[in-house]
């Protein structure tokens, strides 16, 4: 059971003095907070306001209509099973090996000479294999 007393003191504690709800142990009434914070007379008048009557609410329905549907649904397209990580990271190094291969043999096969022009285009090819964009 919580103590009213320690309450307000750790109320207190952390929020700072305030207005204090407490005499001694004894809570304040409703009556006592509202003159606190209002005349007297208007406490008292709130207080003796006369109850609300409960109002029963009815709830209506909506009136639900289902069409028949006359062309089946469409089935669901097949879920792929996820791919591992590991098998991602194997299909990419397979595709940036086979650009590569095939990007320098290319180049290569049938030059006897090395130019500036070759070695520009063996240079893009190593870039576009390493960053997988073309280079500017």
């Amino acid at each position: 059971m919580v103590n009213p007393a320690h309450e307000a003191a750790v109320f207190e504690r952390l929020f700072g003095p305030g207005p204090h709800l407490l005499r001694g142990a004894e809570v304040l009434t409703e009556q006592a907070l509202f003159a606190r914070f209002f005349d007297e007379e208007a406490a008292n008048q709130a207080l003796m306001a006369p109850p609300l009557e409960a109002v029963e609410e009815t709830v209506v329905e909506p009136e639900v209509v289902v069409e028949a549907v006359s062309s089946p649904a469409p089935e669901p397209a097949p879920v792929a099973e996820p791919v591992s990580f590991f098998a991602r990271v194997k299909q990419g190094l397979t595709r940036t090996r086979a650009g590569l291969s095939d990007g320098l043999a290319g180049l290569l096969l049938g030059k006897k000479a090395i130019d500036d022009e070759l070695l520009e285009d063996i240079e893009t090819q190593l870039l576009v294999a390493d960053v997988g964009m073309d280079a500017t």
